[in-house]
């Protein structure tokens, strides 16, 4: 697994995270609406709900995940703006992607 970030010279949305849960390699990528404090408010809001979801005391299902990223988003966007992402889990036992 590798990321890379490059230089930004404008503040934006685009956010990424992998972490190795025991077997399970869990990774998400948000791409908030536009530029600016807004979309890095907003990407950063996806990106704390995912971890402090992903970091429970159990091992997160994929659909909590979202369903938690996209609570929060929803909650903060007022209707006109939004935030892609990608989520996977890699089971790096079995080769299983979701």
């Amino acid at each position: 697994m590798a990321g890379l970030v490059k230089p930004a010279y404008e503040v934006g949305g685009d956010w990424f995270d992998d972490s190795l849960n025991g077997n399970v390699l869990d990774m998400v990528m948000f791409d908030s609406m536009g530029h600016g404090l807004r979309s890095a408010v907003l990407g950063s809001l996806a990106i704390s709900a995912y971890r402090n979801t992903r970091r429970g005391h159990r091992p997160a299902a994929l659909l909590e995940l979202m369903a938690e990223a996209d609570a929060v988003i929803a909650s903060r966007a007022n209707g006109d703006a939004f935030v892609t992402g990608i989520f996977a889990q890699l089971d790096v036992t079995t080769g299983s992607l979701r």
